[in-house]
């Protein structure tokens, strides 16, 4: 049994190679159930979450942080553990140099992007 990984991820490697080799891919924890020959137990039912709900009118307030928080999403969405050069996260957002600078720097600073030399990025 192997999980997979993203092929241009070096780390991932190993488990590809296995996986093209013939063992069993594992998606989760249905698969490995699945594989051993078992009988998965019944689905207890989700318990409902305890904290409230946001408010849909904090949500319209917002107005520029929202644009922020959507170029955050869509730049940890873009990034992968492989580095990819800062130049094509540029093009494929469709945003400037500075921009890209001031999300990257906090990203950084909160631990969910790493920069490399070379100038590529990363997640985590």
């Amino acid at each position: 049994m192997a999980v997979p990984g993203h092929p241009m991820d070096a780390r991932a490697a190993g488990c590809n190679m296995l996986i093209r080799d013939g063992a069993v891919l594992i998606r989760g924890a249905e698969d490995v159930i699945e594989a051993m020959g078992l009988e998965a137990a019944p689905r207890a039912e989700p318990r409902p979450d305890p904290r409230p709900s946001p408010q849909p009118a904090a949500a319209a307030k917002a107005g520029p942080m929202a644009a922020v928080t959507g170029l955050r999403a869509r730049l940890l969405a873009l990034l992968g553990p492989a580095p990819t050069p800062e130049d094509t996260v540029i093009r494929d957002l469709g945003i400037d140099a500075a921009t890209l600078s001031r999300e990257v720097i906090g990203l950084e600073i909160e631990g969910e992007i790493t920069r490399h030399p070379g100038g590529l990025l990363s997640r985590g």
